[in-house]
């Protein structure tokens, strides 16, 4: 329902890809240009996430228009930027700085996964214990499968000084534990 006072038009958002010409920081906008080279004013105030990106002269950027005013919603990568990335990955990528605000940054190494195996003819019939080759972040990060199973962290305790977990009672006569878990440490 639309008010009689209302001055946006009646109609969906409408996106552009624009080629930025020049940036006034102090106002917090960028001169574009679209596929037509018209020249769009666009304000870079509404970016998702919490994200702010500054755009640059020659980058090229998605811009939407919400009611009369352009936004740049997001920065398009260029063919050399995507080269190399795989499914799965996450490219943060700026031509100038980045800054991290906040009350704190908590560091991720790598994921490391580690299977133990109890063969039926070979093993002592089960795990009472595995010892880890990497100091995980905490107990937090870490989880633990049996068979495919998850096991609650209640039933096994970690050990910091010696790395290993120790499980309640001994799990498993036979199959596959499998922990999972990430560490700081560079892991190849």
């Amino acid at each position: 329902m639309s008010s009689v006072f209302s001055t946006a038009p009646q109609q969906q958002y409408e996106y552009a890809a624009v080629l930025i010409d020049d940036v006034d920081i102090e106002v917090m906008q960028a001169h574009a240009r679209d596929r037509t080279g018209a020249i769009i004013q666009c304000s870079y105030r509404d970016q998702p996430a919490g994200l702010m990106a500054i755009p640059a002269p020659g980058e090229r950027w998605i811009a939407i228009r919400k009611g009369y005013t352009w936004y740049l919603e997001s920065r398009m990568a260029t063919p050399e930027e995507m080269a190399g990335l795989q499914q799965g990955d996450l490219s943060i990528d700026a031509p100038g700085d980045i800054y991290i605000q906040g009350k704190k940054l908590s560091a991720i190494g790598g994921n490391v996964v580690q299977d133990f195996v109890e063969h039926p003819l070979v093993g002592d019939g089960g795990f009472a214990t595995a010892v880890l080759t990497h100091a995980p972040l905490g107990a937090s990060s870490i989880t633990v499968f049996l068979n495919g199973l998850l096991l609650w962290p209640d039933l096994w305790t970690y050990d910091d000084a010696t790395k290993t977990i120790t499980f309640d009672a001994t799990m498993g006569e036979i199959g596959a534990l499998l922990v999972r878990y990430e560490t700081a440490d560079e892991v190849s």
